[in-house]
Parts: structure tokens; C-alpha cells; sequence
């Protein structure tokens, strides 16, 4: 009887510096992703640490285009690192970003909502699916996380709870690294119409210091390069 108390309080002592180790990895974790403001990088990192996190064979974050009503991923783990698109409301992952609840199908192909289509395409096979929304600050759903093929079995609610826990943490990061993607497509738009005009164009600050001149201004201006004019009264 004594040496089964000892056992049992080793064992709870053993649980609770596993929990404690878990959380500072998770902090850890978080802590980088809110480094991080470009989707492209932001994206695998997500996943890699998801898929780690419920000890599972595959995540995918699915982020909703709003000017195309489609869910998208941009990076997937292993061999599939093509972009997917597909209608934000088809499949468990447009039904969770549909209604906002989230969903724990321990068999993919038993369920008429589940999508074969995306595994014909990336070839892998899904036998379970946890699925959680992300939303922003505001309440508002900007996507979908999913974990697929729990190691050993079916996903947990403690896998959820980590998942919603996880998804709520980097939600900001998420919504940061879209809207600096956004905004980097715009500079990039703006830059190649710059190149592309055959009118000089030159950006002056309010200091009167000139920061931007196009190629046709440097040709008008019979100059060799920007540093001739570049941050120059």
C-alpha cells in the first residue's frame, strides 16, 4: 500500500513537469510565429510545429481568399508544397470555416462531407481529421486548421483543446502575415508600372529629399543609376 502511494505520486510528478515542458515549448513556439510576416515562411512553421504538437502524420492551414471566396493553402509538409484552392465552403474544411464549429472524423472516407479530391491530388491518404477554425481578434473566421492521421489512433479532445489553443495564439500572426503579403503584391504592382512608364516619375518625401526615381526619369535625366539622386535634396 505504501509503495503504490510513492508510485502514484511519482506518476503525477512525472505528468506535471511533462505539462510544464509542453507549455514553455508551446510559449516558445508562439513567440516565434509572431516574429514571422511573410505567409511563405510563416506557413510551414505552422504546420511543422501542429503536426509535432498532436503527434500526427500531416496539417495543412487553409487561409480564405476573400476576393475569390476560396480556402487556400500554400504549404504542405513532406512532398506537396503546391499551392491548393478549392471553394471555401466544400469539405470538412469549408464546412468548419462554413458554420465555425470545429470537427473530430476519425474516418475521412465514412463521411459524406470529406473531399477525396484534394488526397488525389497530393496523393496522400487521409484515415482521420481534426479540424478547428482561426479566427481573428474580432471573432471573424480568416481559415481553417487541419491535423490529419493521428499516430496511433483517433485525435483526442485534449489534441483539440491544444489545437484551439494553438490556433488562437497565432491567429494574429496569421491575419499580419496576410496583410503584409497583401500589401507587398501592391508594392510589387506599383514598382512594375513604375519600370514600365515611359514618364519620368520622382518620389520626393516631406523633407523635399528624393526617395524613389523611375528608369525613363533617370534616362530623362541622363543619369547612370539611382544613387546620383537617391535621398539627394
Amino acid at each position: 500500500a505504501q509503495a503504490t502511494i510513492a508510485i502514484q505520486g511519482h506518476l503525477i510528478r512525472e505528468q506535471m513537469e511533462d505539462s510544464r515542458n509542453k507549455e514553455r515549448e508551446f510559449m516558445d513556439v508562439v513567440s516565434q510565429m509572431s516574429s514571422e510576416l511573410e505567409l511563405a515562411s510563416l506557413m510551414p512553421k505552422i504546420l511543422h510545429h501542429i503536426t509535432t504538437l498532436l503527434d500526427a502524420e500531416r496539417s495543412t492551414l487553409w487561409i480564405n481568399d476573400i476576393k475569390t471566396n476560396e480556402l487556400f493553402t500554400m504549404a504542405a509538409e513532406r512532398n506537396y508544397d503546391r499551392e491548393i484552392r478549392m471553394p471555401n465552403h466544400l469539405g470538412i474544411a469549408g464546412q468548419v470555416f462554413t458554420t465555425g464549429e470545429v470537427m473530430n472524423i476519425p474516418h475521412a472516407y465514412a463521411d459524406l462531407r470529406f473531399n477525396p479530391k484534394i488526397d488525389k491530388q497530393t496523393g496522400f491518404f487521409t484515415r482521420s481529421i481534426l479540424c478547428a477554425p482561426v479566427t481573428n481578434k474580432n471573432g471573424k473566421i480568416i481559415g481553417v486548421s487541419q491535423v490529419l492521421n493521428k499516430r496511433g489512433g483517433s485525435f483526442t479532445d485534449d489534441d483539440l483543446k491544444r489545437l484551439t489553443a494553438f490556433t488562437s495564439q497565432i491567429s494574429i500572426s496569421i491575419e499580419n502575415a496576410s496583410l503584409f503579403d497583401d500589401i507587398q503584391s501592391l508594392m510589387y504592382y506599383n514598382e512594375n508600372m513604375l519600370n514600365s512608364m515611359t514618364n519620368g516619375v520622382v518620389t520626393i518625401n516631406e523633407e523635399g529629399i528624393v526617395e524613389k526615381c523611375n528608369p525613363a526619369c533617370l534616362r530623362l535625366m541622363k543619369l547612370e543609376s539611382e544613387e546620383e539622386i537617391i535621398n539627394k535634396k
